[in-house]
């Protein structure tokens, strides 16, 4: 089973692209509580309608949930060098904000 589930702040939010096959994709970074008071970033990726909505809809520190499973996201750096990182795609989000008193 390959299944998670976070909770936290975008804490960074890059522009949403076009991949070579033409989908949509936005990739956000999600801030997260750590042990000892450290904050963890992990990257989420959502894809088409849904990277849109999200994209119009949230912020610099939106409060977000997301459902996912980890992938590894590979790729060649312009450099010509492999890269890769392990990254959240997404199949369902909620937000999460507080209500305003």
């Amino acid at each position: 089973m390959n299944s998670v589930n976070i909770i936290g702040n975008i804490s960074f939010k890059n522009e949403m692209f076009v991949s070579d096959k033409g989908t949509k994709i936005l990739n956000l970074q999600v801030a997260l509580n750590g042990k000892n008071n450290k904050v963890d970033f992990v990257t989420v990726r959502f894809y088409e309608d849904v990277a849109e909505r999200i994209d119009k809809h949230t912020q610099v520190g939106s409060r977000i949930g997301v459902t996912g499973r980890l992938v590894v996201d590979q790729w060649t750096a312009q450099d010509g060098t492999k890269r890769e990182r392990c990254l959240v795609s997404a199949n369902q989000f909620y937000f999460a904000e507080s209500k305003k008193k």
